[in-house]
């Protein structure tokens, strides 16, 4: 396995085993600790377990002394929509079960998750609620059975956009509410692992004697609030109408489809709780 940590990081991180000396973990990244501090494993052995165990202890350590520097920038980012120039509008979600964002990234540990660069918080990429949202209205609205398909596909292509032109509504990334755990300890157990990864033989089949390997990974955990906001440049009370109609779309999308990782496992279904709305423009800001 290739080195995941420097030496020189690894020496200073090394002593940091038992929870009492975990508090110089204040300065730490949480996203950083993911990439680049799990200590070198020889093989996948109880001990490699263990490792990865003590690492998402410190991803989930991390989160909580950063709280205070995330809600600031919370903060900063709500007001960002603080503008009379486009049409915004939001809901704040629950998650009614686990939700798991980008659990195939690449990284140096079998599993993935999606972490702001910037403050090592998970959230939903934009990209991700326009897909839920596309999807359900592709199957919902759609159908060549449906007597208003016509106009729903001239629908779709101003919300979603075409082959030939960019959709007119704004998918952001959905942040965190601040004040709450968001990261816990989950885990998987594939039961044929020989014959998902063809190891050994090629004709390796899923049988009953095969032993499930453990896999450990982290999750954003149950009744996590999130707030999620679409936009569009038109002003107007007709913008409103397409904001609102967007909106509408993905708040059945999440309910009935979720988003993220391991959707049929029941992870990733979210319904709304509360309403939002967007900050007033202070007049006297520069």
């Amino acid at each position: 396995m290739t080195l995941a940590v420097r030496e020189e990081i690894n020496n200073d991180f090394k002593n940091i085993d038992k929870i009492d000396k975990i508090d110089k973990l204040e300065w730490a990244h949480p996203g950083l600790i993911l990439q680049r501090y799990l200590i070198e494993q020889k093989d996948d052995t109880d001990s490699s377990t263990n490792e990865r165990d003590k690492l998402f202890t410190r991803i989930i350590y991390a989160q909580k002394k950063a709280q205070d520097v995330y809600k600031m920038a919370y903060e900063r980012w709500e007001k960002s929509f603080a503008t009379e120039t486009i049409n915004v509008s939001g809901l704040i979600f629950s998650t009614l079960g686990k939700l798991i964002c980008g659990l195939g990234l690449a990284s140096s540990i079998e599993t993935g998750i999606t972490l702001h660069h910037t403050y090592g918080f998970p959230f939903i990429p934009g990209s991700s609620l326009k897909g839920i949202a596309s999807s359900y209205y592709c199957d919902h609205y759609l159908s060549k059975e449906n007597p208003c398909f016509k106009e729903n596909k001239e629908y779709f292509n101003i919300l979603f956009g075409s082959n030939e032109s960019a959709g007119h509504i704004i998918f952001h990334d959905a942040w965190l509410k601040p004040g709450s755990d968001f990261l816990e300890k989950d885990i998987m157990t594939p039961h044929h692992r020989d014959y998902y990864t063809q190891k050994g033989k090629e004709d390796a089949a899923p049988t009953d004697f095969d032993s499930p390997v453990p896999v450990p990974f982290l999750s954003v955990s149950a009744n996590t609030k999130f707030l999620v906001i679409v936009s569009c440049y038109d002003s107007s009370e007709n913008g409103k109408k397409w904001t609102n109609l967007a909106l509408e779309i993905l708040e059945e999308a999440l309910l009935k489809l979720g988003v993220g990782g391991k959707t049929r496992s029941g992870y990733g279904q979210m319904k709304k709780v509360n309403e939002w709305n967007p900050p007033k423009r202070d007049p006297y800001a520069k």
